[in-house]
């Protein structure tokens, strides 16, 4: 019987150690099968000129200093309608390049991981036209100024944008800048951990926004020093539709959204959780005068922490807008738990319900002017202010 027991355990001895022996090889061989598998930028550049119109890669292609210098600025594509398939591969500037220099226009990228991307504009990309990003991947690309994975020179019109920015810098838009307008464009991407030393922790709009739609994810978005955690609107922002999460964004004004310019009949039917502004905004800014909005959602745990307006903020007149979100736990160090009115606001209509909002003044909202044609259909719960108007406040300078 004991030479029974010693016989099996002397087989599962040699089974375990066979089992063991084979997992290391395996790894080993996934191994150099991986470094076999990757190339440098010249390969890929010439690998790209093969063909006209539509490529695809089959390999990851990473960076090398000592082949690769003639492509700091980018692998050049100049083709016009050209269509390029990452087949889920990577590549890695390894944070001493540009990626793609693209100089044409109606180019589709898709199923790219753009990684280690590193320019003065464009960490990853720079494009002179707008392009199509599907299913494109972008992580840890650096901007020194603007758009930290992408920067779009010209106009950007009726693209499709339906990818994730993860971890990108710059210091204005930290995953992408646009520099010029934006016209009837689909944004549906996740944005997260991007961040901005100045304004536009995920996206910066330099020109005139127009007729977009933003489906997409913004968590954990940064604007260091000023403005914009998530998104920062430089001219007018009009006709476009929010229908987004934004949480957990940071900035000292408007930590979701900032809107510099003007801001006309566009549609907010987002959800708002958990933003932070240093100062005024916790969830949107309004620097200038805005018309004709419709707010949907909902705005929740939003803070504005030394400032006014927890989850939003008016700065100049605001008109002809209907709020039927609610707005639930919101704060303000100083005006307005839920919003603030800095100026006049002009036929505004409540319909959404504001429950436990805290402020100095005007626990759920603060007029600092007078007012024209307010209607309130909603509700005041519980709402707080330390100083005057739990529910509503009017407060002068």
């Amino acid at each position: 019987m004991k030479s029974k027991i010693f016989i099996i355990a002397v087989v599962l001895f040699v089974l375990i150690n066979i089992t063991c022996i084979s997992a290391v090889e395996n790894t080993q061989t996934i191994y150099n099968s991986t470094h076999h598998n990757t190339c440098d930028f010249t390969t890929l550049n010439n690998n790209l000129n093969k063909n006209t119109t539509t490529n695809q890669l089959n390999k990851n292609y990473i960076y090398n200093s000592s082949r690769d210098d003639g492509y700091k600025s980018g692998i050049l594509i100049n083709r016009n309608n050209y269509v390029l398939d990452g087949k889920s591969h990577v590549i890695d500037a390894k944070n001493n390049a540009r990626i793609f220099n693209i100089t044409s226009s109606n180019v589709t990228l898709k199923n790219i991981r753009f990684i280690n991307g590193n320019a003065t504009n464009g960490g990853a990309i720079y494009s002179k036209y707008g392009l199509n990003l599907i299913n494109c991947f972008f992580e840890n690309n650096n901007a020194n100024q603007s758009g930290g994975a992408v920067f779009i020179e010209n106009d950007y019109s009726k693209s499709k944008l339906t990818s994730t920015f993860i971890n990108n810098n710059a210091n204005n838009g930290g995953a992408i800048y646009f520099n010029s307008t934006t016209e009837k464009n689909s944004i549906k991407s996740k944005f997260k951990n991007n961040t901005a030393t100045r304004a536009g922790g995920a996206i910066y709009f330099r020109g005139t926004s127009t007729g977009n739609e933003f489906k997409s994810g913004f968590y954990n978005n940064t604007a260091l020093e000023a403005s914009g955690g998530a998104m920062f609107f430089y001219t007018l922002s009009q006709q476009n539709i929010y229908n987004s999460i934004f949480q957990h964004n940071m900035a000292m004004y408007g930590a979701g959204i900032f809107f510099y310019n003007q801001s006309n009949n566009n549609i907010f039917n987002s959800t708002f959780k958990y933003n932070t502004a240093k100062s005024c905004g916790g969830s949107i800014f309004f620097y200038n005068k805005t018309n004709n909005n419709t707010f949907d959602g909902i705005f929740k745990n939003n803070t504005g922490l030394t400032g006014n307006g927890g989850a939003i903020t008016f700065k100049d007149e605001s008109t002809n807008s209907i709020f039927n979100c609610n707005f639930i736990n919101n704060r303000a160090g100083e005006h307005g738990g839920a919003i603030n009115f800095r100026q006049t606001p002009h036929n505004i209509t409540f319909n959404g319900n504001f429950t436990n909002n805290h402020a100095r003044y005007g626990g759920a909202i603060n007029f600092f002017d007078s007012l024209d044609n307010i209607i309130f259909n909603g509700s005041l719960t519980r709402n707080h202010a330390t100083q005057i108007g739990n529910g509503i406040a009017f407060t002068k300078e």
